[in-house]
């Protein structure tokens, strides 16, 4: 979801474009994707996206973020 934040926010990206660029983005893939569908692969949807919009590195998973500031948490 991260990756598609970023794009839907940069000006130069539309979803028209890459799927005119690749139909095969269209239709159940790009719907999957914008309805939240975690438990599908869109590592393929990223590789065409990422030649309209420069899209962020893949977060460790499970693993905290190192750059991040701790969070203090209240008793």
């Amino acid at each position: 979801m991260r990756k598609l934040i970023y794009a839907f926010y940069d000006p130069q990206f539309s979803f028209a474009k890459v799927i005119k660029k690749y139909p095969d983005a269209g239709g159940a893939l790009s719907t999957d994707c914008l309805s939240g569908d975690v438990n599908k692969d869109f590592s393929q949807l990223w590789k065409w996206i990422v030649e309209f919009v420069p899209l962020p590195n893949d977060l460790p998973v499970g693993q905290p973020l190192t750059s991040s500031p701790q969070l203090a948490v209240k008793a």
